[in-house]
Parts: C-alpha cells; sequence; structure tokens
C-alpha cells in the first residue's frame, strides 16, 4: 500500500497535536487545518485518503466539509468527530457519505487506529469495501441483503451504528423486513448475548398492551392470580423491538416516554420503581412525522425513538434482488425445485405490494402447486400475468389477488360489492389457496388500521370505553380463531390466564362457530 496521506481538521490545537503524533507514529503523512479556510487550501494543494473532520467549527460545520471533501477528492474517507449531544447529525453525515463518526473524548486508541486504517484500505479501493465486515454476520442470521446499492448503504449504516446502544426508528413499508433489520442491529451489538424481545404494538388492546410492557401485580385486577414480569423487565441489558409503534395509543405513549427518560417504570398495580438497561428499537409502516401533526403521537416520543432513522427500501425499488430472494425462498421450501427464466422475469416485473412477505407466501404456494421439477407460470394461478397493482402508500397491502385481479378490468377499481361476491362467504375463501388466505389476511388487517385512521378523522369511531371493549373484544376473538380456540394456546398469546380468558369469552358473547 502506498503512502497514506489523512487531513485532520478541528479547531482545537490539542486535538490537531494528537491526532499528528498518533498517525505519525504509525507511518502516516498528516496535514491538520482549524478551520474552513485552511481545510479547503490542504484540498487545492493536496490529495487524502482519510479526513478526521470536527462536527462543530468556529466558522462551518462538518456536513459542509464533508461535502466539499466528497466533491473534490472522492475517494477520501471521511471521519466525523462529535460529542454525544450532535450523534444525530452525525448518523446523517454517514447517510451523506461519511465512513464512520468518532464520539469525543477519545479514550480508545486502538479503535482510532483500526477505524483510521480501515478507512484508507476503502480509499486505496476506491471508496468500495470488498468483503463489508457485517456480510458474514447477516449470512449467518439469514438476512439476504442483496446487491441493491441502497439496501447495502442501510445494512452497513445499520451494523455502525450497532455498537452505539442509541435508540433506532425503522420505517418501511409492511413486509420489507423491518423485524429482520432489528434483529441484526441486536446482534451486531454488544448486548447480543442477552434477550431480544419483538412486540407488535398494533395487535393487543390497551390493557393488554400495558400489562405486556409492564407487566403486573398479583390481584391488581380480576384474574391476575400471580405476579407477571413485562417484556421491559425480561429484556432488561437486552434489545426491545416495538413493532407498529405507530398504533400504540396515547396512554401508552406517556409510559413508554418515562421509562425512555427515566430507565425505571412500575408494573401495573405495583408500588416500587423497577429500573431496566433496555435499548429499544421501534418500527412503523406510517409515517410518525405525518402522526405527530394529526396529534396522533406524541411529538418528545418520536424524538426519544428517532436518533437514528434507517428507512427500508421497498421491494419494488431494489428489483434486482428478486430472483436471489426468489431461489432462496424456493430452496427453503423445497430444494429439489428450480425458477424457469420466464418466471424470474415475471417476478421482477410484479409490483409486490406486499414486499418481501407477499413473494415468500406467493412462492410457498407455487411450490406447493409445482408437480415437476422446474416452476412455471401457470403454478402462480395467473397472478404474475394480471395486470400489475398499483403500489399503496403507508405499507398498506393491496387488497387483491390473482383471483379478484382476473374478475375486474385492469383500469377500473373494484367495488365493495364486487369484493363481498367474491370474499364474503367461507364457500368463496374455501377456493383460495394458503397463500392467498394468508395474502387476503394481511391486507384485510392493513385495510382495517387505515379505516380506523380515516374514521377518526370524521369523527366517526367509538369513544371511551366502548371503544375499548370493541378493541379488546376484537383482539381476543381474532386470537382465539388464530389458534382454532384453544384456550391454553390462545391465552399463552394474549398474557393473560386461562380462567381470565373464559370470563372474557364469557362477558363479550363469543362463540366457537
Amino acid at each position: 500500500m502506498s503512502k497514506v496521506n489523512i487531513l485532520i481538521i478541528d479547531d482545537e490545537e490539542s486535538v490537531c497535536t494528537f491526532f499528528r503524533r498518533l498517525l505519525q507514529r504509525k507511518g502516516y503523512r498528516t496535514v491538520t487545518a482549524v478551520n474552513e479556510e485552511e481545510a479547503l487550501k490542504a484540498l487545492d494543494y493536496g490529495t487524502f485518503n482519510v479526513a478526521m473532520v470536527d462536527l462543530k467549527l468556529p466558522d462551518t460545520d462538518g456536513l459542509t466539509l464533508l461535502k466539499h471533501i466528497k466533491s473534490r477528492q472522492p475517494a477520501c474517507e471521511v471521519i466525523i468527530m462529535t460529542g454525544f449531544s450532535t450523534i444525530k447529525t452525525a448518523v446523517q453525515a454517514m447517510q451523506l457519505g461519511a465512513y464512520e463518526y468518532l464520539e469525543k473524548p477519545f479514550e480508545d486508541i486502538k479503535l482510532i487506529e483500526r477505524l483510521i486504517e480501515k478507512a484508507s484500505a476503502v480509499s486505496f479501493q476506491g471508496g468500495k469495501e470488498e468483503d463489508e465486515e457485517w456480510s458474514e454476520l447477516a449470512k449467518s442470521m439469514g438476512f439476504l441483503v442483496g446487491d441493491s446499492p441502497d439496501m447495502r448503504r442501510l445494512v452497513s449504516l445499520a451494523y455502525k451504528i450497532a455498537p452505539k446502544d442509541i435508540s433506532v426508528l425503522i420505517q418501511g413499508e409492511t413486509g420489507t423486513g423491518k423485524e429482520v433489520l432489528a434483529r441484526f442491529i441486536h446482534t451486531a451489538s454488544a448486548r447480543t448475548e442477552q434477550m431480544f424481545i419483538p412486540i407488535n404494538c398494533g395487535a393487543l388492546s390497551d390493557n393488554l398492551l400495558e400489562s405486556e410492557l409492564f407487566g403486573h401485580e398479583r390481584g391488581s385486577f380480576t384474574g391476575a392470580g400471580n405476579m407477571r414480569r413485562g417484556i421491559f423487565e425480561m429484556a432488561n441489558k437486552g434489545s426491545l423491538f416495538l413493532d407498529e409503534i405507530g398504533e400504540a395509543s396515547l396512554a401508552i405513549q406517556v409510559k413508554l416516554l418515562r421509562v425512555l427518560e427515566t430507565g425505571e417504570f412500575m408494573r401495573l398495580g405495583g408500588e416500587k420503581q423497577i429500573h431496566c438497561d433496555v435499548r429499544v428499537i421501534s418500527a412503523s409502516n406510517v409515517d410518525l412525522e405525518d402522526a405527530m401533526l394529526r396529534r396522533e403521537f406524541r411529538e418528545d416520543l418520536f424524538y426519544r425513538l428517532n436518533v437514528v432513522k434507517l428507512v427500508i427500501p421497498p421491494l419494488r425499488s431494489r428489483a434486482q434482488d428478486i430472483p436471489m430472494l426468489a431461489k432462496y425462498f424456493v430452496k427453503q421450501f423445497n430444494p429439489t425445485l428450480t425458477l424457469s427464466d420466464e418466471i424470474l422475469d415475471l417476478l421482477c416485473q410484479y409490483d409486490w405490494p406486499g414486499n418481501i412477505r407477499e413473494l415468500s407466501n406467493t412462492l410457498r404456494q407455487a411450490v406447493a402447486l409445482c408437480d415437476d421439477k422446474v416452476i412455471l407460470p401457470e403454478h402462480f394461478s395467473g397472478k404474475l400475468t394480471a395486470s400489475k397493482p398499483r403500489p399503496i402508500s403507508n405499507g398498506q397491502a393491496a387488497v387483491a389477488s390473482p383471483a379478484f385481479a382476473e374478475a375486474e378490468p385492469a383500469s377500473s377499481a373494484p367495488s365493495l360489492e364486487s369484493f363481498w361476491e367474491h370474499y364474503g362467504t367461507p364457500e368463496a375463501l374455501s377456493q383460495l389457496s394458503d397463500g392467498e388466505l394468508t395474502q387476503l389476511l394481511n391486507s384485510l388487517r392493513g385495510l382495517e388500521a387505515n379505516l380506523y385512521a380515516v374514521m377518526r378523522k370524521k369523527g366517526l369511531s367509538s369513544a371511551g370505553s366502548e371503544a375499548l371493549r370493541d378493541s379488546e373484544a376484537a383482539s381476543i376473538k381474532r386470537t382465539l380463531l388464530q389458534h382454532r380456540w384453544n384456550i391454553t394456546e390462545a391465552a399463552r398469546a394474549l398474557g393473560i390466564a386461562r380462567n381470565t380468558l373464559h370470563r372474557k369469552i364469557k362477558k363479550y358473547g363469543l362463540q366457537n362457530q
């Protein structure tokens, strides 16, 4: 490797002196600058492999210098130096092309030396890492990243912020793999040996969600026969994944904010504060900033969760990865089958409103229908040859299925009457495949969430205890149906005792139909 040239930009002379002495002992050539004028002059007269840039300077900022460096010397890798209070801006710098950021004060000299060595190696490779550090980790946990530049940049950023122990907000459409990315961040962090606990905030009523999050004391409510720890307590020293955080009520949001601010909470019915050390990774398929404007999401909680925001691209924007994903799923479902070239082309042309989850379910169905060694178009029940569905915003899955797409003209939107004509009876539903039934169920859940949002805007939603009662009854009934009315399994899924579930079934008049 040729001689490494490093530019150090910091308004503190002591910092410049520290890095100059440290790096010259390693054999690097160094140039220092204390302001923007000196930095630009150095860039005009020299070529650098690595630039160490302070985020706060008297006459400019690190983001501005980052743009100057990348425009003049694209192969120069930039390391941002920052205090903890500016980590969010430092992460923004990484999204703009910075290689990494360092927190002040500098305590781990070996870490700094390794970081500069890796950054200089990337510079000599033309800005590309031949073998990303995260690739083996992703492969070991079955995380298929693919070749899409947007996706690779996202995972690279996720890997770099994973050890920082800061809150992460993941946004993306339904089915893009938000939980997979959350697990990757946990696995790449110092908490990897501890528990990772996911919970869907939109799947439980307020009462059930609060008990699930914080636990309860014996006798705190009817049916609470024993003390039960919540997942904040169980995830101590580990990571907690709050999926669909936008579905949590304002009352739950207040309690979450307190835990994030103080690291303490009380069980339901408890009197003692319990301390927890939990890294929170949250996810949403709706725009939380829009929800804040509608006063449906607390602004203070948003900024607590949104220290770093990672946005997963939809599958339709990374079509180059579809063949790799498709072959992987087919191999998982049946290693003896292969996909024809015609099918791979059709898969890449389809819009996949349900993203990776829809792709997986569709291929599972095709594998089940294939009696030969090669999967052909006829094994997809006309889905891929029908008109392509329009992408639906806010992560809402398409309601149309293959049979429905064929029944309706491509240019017209399906009416409510025609929808229920196709799907309103058990006889019609029984004609759908397992994959289509799963897709339809996921679509209806997304539709339900959007219906509630529109009804709230129009003042049509039920208020007070009636809404809570309906929500809890619906949640219980849905769980019972999913577990085929197995009381033990349903109670375990709901986090309540069997006798409590029996009482609620009687209270709400639920019946096994």
